[in-house]
């Protein structure tokens, strides 16, 4: 209730604040509508008309964002945004309920998880609707869902994309995953890592192929305004110029690029700390594959790809909203482990209570001391997780590829793959 709340309160305030993060979507949603490419620097004249925008500005999302982009484009800006803050309420909802409605089914899926674990014990004794309200009060309380109201962000999508994902993996449900799949790679930092780690299981390289089929289709009315090549072409240009903007420098991003920014280290840009989340992800998924001597369940790769990306790659502390993706997966490992990831998820849901970091001091542009804590947080569960998977694996009672467990116990029922 508090969390309701205050998320309440946020979209209040925030009410009758007409542009802010949103308009990046509306001004491309509404070039699509009339048969322009958001990619090209017309984008960047159109944005220039918001009075809060001063700086230069491109489109830097994939065209799969058209048919999200377009629809809320039907309306004008202020009522679009407003409209926007209220979906992304819904879709913290929603995600809370998914992740509760898995949880059950984590441990039959995993390779590390303690299915008789003290808290996973006592969180399974508690009715659904508490459990999604517990749930939920964390999620909601973070600064980082917070943000996503306040700036009226596509974080939430995001993340209620990586808890269809997760549920649909917990279930062995294709569709569904190919569904959370395709709006996680809305966001291609997430998006790819995911796709990557997907590709080592069975039911995973199903889910990418579906994934990739709707991500064309919601992309081809963009490639009819302009053909794939100009689009990749622009977008490529768009992207090299991303981390250059005062909006996404060391200062104001997560991840260890600002941990070595704010330790005094050099910059060595965004797309390095991309890559070097992927090359992380993909080393620690083919060891994880030999050391099972098997391929590593998909459930768990996806949580470590998540938790390696707001570790390592370079994002904003709006995006660490998906941190509700990982919170009952983490609380179910064995006690020590649990209660450690249980302080990093507080440090993450309130970093910005935390004093800044005296490095710091007298910088004006959006300089946010919890962008350290929050990553401090992340390199702790990595931590736990990676020490879980090389200790003596949990017996995996049941996989996503092979089984449906039960609607009101443990998995462990043989079945096929849903559709």
């Amino acid at each position: 209730m508090l969390a309701s709340a205050l998320l309440a309160y946020r979209l209040g305030q925030n009410w009758d604040i007409p542009y802010s993060d949103f308009h990046f979507m509306w001004v491309a949603g509404d070039m699509w509508h009339a048969g322009l490419s958001p990619y090209t620097d017309e984008f960047s004249r159109r944005i220039a008309e918001f009075e809060a925008i001063r700086i230069s500005e491109a489109w830097y999302y994939p065209p799969s964002w058209f048919p999200i982009a377009t629809l809320i484009a039907q309306t004008d800006a202020s009522t679009a945004t407003r409209l926007w803050r209220v979906i992304t309420i819904i879709l913290l909802l929603a995600a809370s309920a998914l992740n509760v409605a898995s949880f059950r089914f984590l441990a039959g899926n995993s390779a590390i998880l303690a299915p008789s674990s003290p808290i996973r014990s006592m969180l399974l004794s508690l009715p659904f609707l508490t459990l999604f309200m517990l749930h939920f009060g964390l999620v909601g309380l973070s600064q980082s869902a917070e943000k996503n109201i306040q700036l009226a962000q596509s974080s939430a999508l995001i993340y209620f994309g990586v808890s269809l994902l997760v549920y649909s993996l917990s279930r062995a449900k294709l569709i569904t995953g190919a569904i959370g799949l395709a709006l996680i790679i809305l966001k291609p930092q997430l998006g790819v890592a995911m796709a990557l780690v997907l590709l080592f299981s069975a039911l995973g390289r199903k889910i990418v192929f579906f994934a990739a089929l709707i991500s064309i289709a919601m992309a081809t009315p963009a490639f009819l305004i302009a053909s794939p090549f100009e689009v990749t072409a622009d977008l490529l240009h768009n992207l090299s110029v991303y981390g250059d903007q005062v909006f996404n420098t060391a200062i104001v991003s997560t991840g260890l690029r600002n941990a070595v920014w704010t330790l005094g280290g050099s910059d060595a840009g965004m797309t390095f700390y991309q890559l070097a989340a992927l090359c992380f992800i993909l080393i620690a998924a083919l060891a994880l594959y030999i050391q099972f001597r098997a391929p590593p369940q998909p459930l768990d790769l996806v949580m470590l790809a998540i938790v390696s990306t707001l570790f390592i790659a370079s994002l904003h502390y709006y995006s660490f909203v998906s941190f509700g993706a990982l919170v009952l997966y983490c609380l179910s490992l064995r006690t020590a482990s649990a209660l450690i990831c249980g302080g990093a998820f507080l440090m993450i849901a309130r970093a910005g209570n935390l004093p800044n970091p005296p490095t710091m001091h007298g910088h004006d542009v959006m300089a946010f001391g919890g962008n350290l804590y929050m990553t401090i947080a992340a390199g702790m569960i990595l931590f736990v997780l990676m020490w879980n998977f090389w200790r003596r694996p949990t017996p995996v009672t049941a996989t996503p590829e092979n089984s449906r467990p039960s609607r009101f116990s443990d998995p462990g029922n043989s079945q096929h793959t849903e559709f």
